[in-house]
């Protein structure tokens, strides 16, 4: 296991190079749950979780900057419960009600979760197996996850693997795919793939899988 120290100072690399963006917007959350298939806005699903239950309680992992979570912040106030989950603090914590600095392997995830949300941001954490699972334990009844998975970029005319994410980290999503459940979390998971330039000699697909979309949830 990869210590909290190494991941955070090869995140920072990366960062500093420009490959890991860390502020995105409520509007770019919203793309990201249209890509996922999700018609509903991020609004629209937190104003329903209120309805139902008066505090929606919202985590984001991966969640960089946080922006997303601050901007509804201010628009529902005390109805929600933002926290953020990253291995760098964001620039500024104003806007959200928590944030827990570390390793997602190694420290506890909040539990009686209603919304969890992680886009672009496990494939640079990996260990999928026990990683989604562990997501998946902190839904409360009635919770939902949307999870938007990076697996390949395109390198030249090469498709290559991102991140942590290899072979065996695609069959666990694979598996998990197939198993459809963590005992009573109900499991979605999705490839999405990207084109491969046709005049790659080496490699005759004309696509590859380039991202998985994985979605929980926890019937009441």
């Amino acid at each position: 296991m990869v210590s909290h120290h190494e991941r955070a100072q090869r995140y920072l690399k990366r960062y500093a190079q420009g490959v890991i963006l860390r502020s995105h917007s409520l509007e770019q959350y919203n793309q990201f749950l249209e890509n996922l298939g999700e018609k509903q806005s991020l609004e629209k699903i937190v104003e329903q979780i209120i309805q139902r239950k008066r505090l929606c309680k919202i985590l984001d992992v991966g969640c960089g900057n946080a922006n997303a979570l601050k901007t509804l912040k201010k628009m529902f106030e005390e109805r929600i419960h933002t926290i953020g989950m990253d291995l760098l603090p964001p620039e500024t914590r104003e806007g959200l009600d928590e944030f827990i600095e570390g390793d997602v392997h190694t420290i506890p995830i909040p539990t009686h979760c209603d919304l969890i949300l992680s886009f672009r941001a496990l494939h640079e954490m990996g260990n999928l197996h026990s990683l989604i699972p562990k997501i998946a334990h902190s839904l409360d009844k009635g919770g939902r996850g949307y999870l938007w998975l990076r697996m390949l970029e395109m390198v030249g005319q090469k498709p290559l693997f991102v991140g942590e994410m290899n072979k065996k980290e695609e069959k666990a999503l694979v598996e998990l795919g197939v198993k459809k459940e963590i005992e009573d979390c109900q499991v979605m998971v999705q490839p999405v793939e990207i084109p491969i330039p046709v005049n790659n000699e080496n490699d005759p697909r004309e696509t590859a899988i380039g991202g998985y979309i994985v979605l929980l949830h926890r019937p009441l």
